[in-house]
């Protein structure tokens, strides 16, 4: 049984230890949404933040650790996110090959029309090499 969560700010350590494991850098703003999802013995065996950037709402570093994979914990991660952001609009920017996984949550790819700060992120990540592009959930999604 997995249980997903919203965590506490004294419970963010253990989320930063998560994302070690998984090579995942994070850097925690301010007011942000972390949700995770953790096994019976309450190890976390994925993540995921809804940040508030330059007043848009962006879904970040979602990651289920490697072995646990393929259980469907990624998609109760989406679900509780989804049901957070309720009707508002929110960015992602996934892998390549998990934009049908996006898809599920109403999110679709957009094109050069989205936040400045986002594209330069986006372009980022291509330069390191990850094949990402940028997904919008419109408003009024739910």
């Amino acid at each position: 049984m997995i249980l997903v969560r919203r965590v506490t700010d004294a419970e963010l350590p253990a989320v930063a230890d998560f994302y070690v494991e998984v090579a995942y850098d994070v850097a925690w703003t301010p007011d942000e949404c972390v949700l995770v999802a953790e096994d019976l013995g309450g190890k976390i065996v994925g993540a995921v933040r809804l940040c508030e950037e330059s007043d848009v709402l962006v879904l970040r570093g979602m990651f289920v650790r490697a072995a646990d994979q393929r259980r469907g914990i990624g998609r109760r991660l989406l679900a509780v996110a989804s049901a957070i952001i309720g009707a508002r609009e929110c960015f992602c920017i996934p892998f390549a090959h998990l934009a049908n996984f996006y898809a599920l949550a109403g999110f679709r790819a957009v094109g050069d029309d989205v936040p400045r700060f986002l594209a330069e992120r986006a372009d980022g990540y291509r330069a390191h090499g990850y094949d990402v592009f940028v997904m919008r959930r419109a408003p009024g999604i739910r």
